[in-house]
């Protein structure tokens, strides 16, 4: 094989070297910390955001909420006109959970976390199929579906998935 700028073999992998240590905060590979929640070690007089932070938060919540409702009454329409407030409700709450756990468990550069149209329209698909079932069941097996979705989607990301996509 050739050699590089360095007069280094080509086919030989030398591994970076390590960073800094930094007081309070996990150093693991980037695949593992992005799984867990890192609280580094901060004081109060640590934390100064910027008027950009606020109205990029301002603006995320106005986009992603309306949309969490809007999806959710169209899911669980489907069920029945007295599941719908049921349906803005999760709608919300699934925009609450999302907004909290998406940024601590890692994600990409100007990456928004948001509601997603096609799932609402699959959901609100599979919910018309559900609807025989009953209101009782059909949300639980809804939920059930979202957590398996969500399942699936660790399990590839443990696994390297996200290379396929690059």
């Amino acid at each position: 094989g050739g050699k590089n700028q360095d007069g280094e073999p080509l086919h030989e992998y030398r591994m970076p070297e390590a960073a800094p240590e930094k007081k309070g905060r996990l150093d693991l590979p980037r695949r593992t910390s992005a799984f867990l929640i890192r609280f580094p070690a901060m004081s109060a007089s640590d934390f100064k955001p910027s008027a950009g932070d606020a109205w990029g938060a301002l603006a995320a919540t106005l986009v992603a909420l309306p949309q969490a409702l809007a999806f959710g009454v169209a899911i669980y329409s489907p069920l029945g006109g007295d599941l719908a407030a049921q349906g803005a409700v999760a709608g919300l709450l699934g925009a609450v959970a999302m907004g909290l756990f998406a940024p601590a468990l890692g994600g990409a550069p100007r990456l928004v976390s948001a509601p997603c149209a096609p799932a609402a329209a699959l959901l609100a698909t599979l919910a018309a199929s559900l609807a025989p079932l009953g209101p009782e069941r059909a949300p639980l097996l809804l939920a059930a579906v979202g957590l398996g979705a969500g399942l699936l989607q660790i399990a590839f990301g443990l696994a390297g998935g996200g290379r396929l996509i690059k």
